[in-house]
């Protein structure tokens, strides 16, 4: 049977769950490239991780296949960006690790925002949320590279600047 994900969820909806695992990746990655996560803006990749999907789901009484297939697979989206992001972020040396310690704490959003509008040269806040998810992990991949070679140079430098 073919499943039209374009179609009401409430024709397929007592189907569904009984689809094998592939073809359910292979809806996925059709809704997927219907609507990429990494095209959400951060106000409303935010937005999502609170529970509101009205930025993607149109019409929430009357749900597609794709818009519920799209929310259910956020999990594992979310579960995967985090895991870019852990990887994307600069150890931090002893030395900045003392020098934080009277900082006030950001929470993770927070922190999304200040990094989006410091980064991309932004005047406010509002402007950062616009930033897409998909720019943002690229910036941070820049950012991480530029912290890691200049940690390295420096290293470098240090070493031989002992050796004279």
């Amino acid at each position: 049977m073919e499943i039209n994900i374009n179609a009401k969820y409430s024709r397929y909806a007592d189907i569904l769950p009984f689809v094998t695992d592939e073809s359910r990746k292979e809806l996925i990655a059709k809704v997927i490239e219907q609507r990429n996560p990494y095209t959400l803006t951060l106000a409303d990749f935010f937005a999502c991780v609170k529970g509101d999907f009205s930025c993607v789901v149109k019409d929430v009484d009357q749900p597609t296949t794709a818009d519920v297939l799209w929310v259910e697979n956020f999990v594992t989206f979310i579960e995967e960006f985090a895991a870019v992001l852990k990887r994307l972020s600069v150890p931090q040396t002893a030395e900045q690790k003392q020098a934080q310690k009277n900082c006030l704490p950001v929470d993770w959003q927070e922190g999304m925002l200040v990094f989006a509008r410091k980064y991309f040269g932004l005047h406010n806040f509002a402007d950062a949320e616009k930033i897409t998810i998909g720019d943002f992990l690229i910036a941070k991949k820049d950012d991480y590279n530029t912290a890691i070679f200049e940690r390295n140079l420096h290293k470098i430098q240090t070493q031989k600047l002992k050796q004279k």
